[in-house]
């Protein structure tokens, strides 16, 4: 299970502490200083309020934008009636084969991949790997 994303837009939320976080079902720390996120641009835009949440971690608000890489700045842990925003931290694009002979690229959290391997993708569904090797990895998509 990993989460995907398409038209990532890189999100810095500096001076922060050290968070231990569940990601995906497996713990992480995010070490102190500058936290780094990446999120769905389409997500990001469909957002009205000013404060919103980087799932599982905290809120923020935008201070800064520039281009596709914005300077947020945390702004609590209250999770009640904030918009959530999925997102990766380590990138890794990923190649969808789909049923209708389109291709769709998209970003996972950057992990080792077997050719064959099923994987969920989250708020999209399952794929097959298909290859590893070449510019990108490679799936079919099974399911939603």
């Amino acid at each position: 299970r990993t989460t995907y994303i398409t038209d990532p837009v890189k999100i810095d939320v500096p001076g922060q502490a050290e968070t231990e976080i569940e990601k995906d079902g497996m713990q992480i720390v995010l070490p102190a200083g500058m936290h780094t996120f990446y999120v769905q641009a389409t997500e990001l835009q469909a957002i009205k309020e000013p404060v919103f949440r980087l799932r599982n971690v905290y809120n923020v608000r935008i201070e800064d934008k520039n281009g596709l890489q914005l300077q947020a700045k945390a702004a609590g842990n209250d999770a009640t009636g904030k918009k959530t925003l999925s997102w990766v931290q380590e990138m890794s694009d990923l190649e969808i084969l789909m049923p209708d002979g389109h291709r769709e690229i998209g970003v996972i959290e950057k992990m080792d991949l077997q050719k064959g391997e099923y994987l969920y993708l989250e708020r999209k569904g399952y794929c097959i790997i298909d290859s590893t090797e070449g510019r990108r990895p490679v799936a079919w998509f099974c399911h939603g």
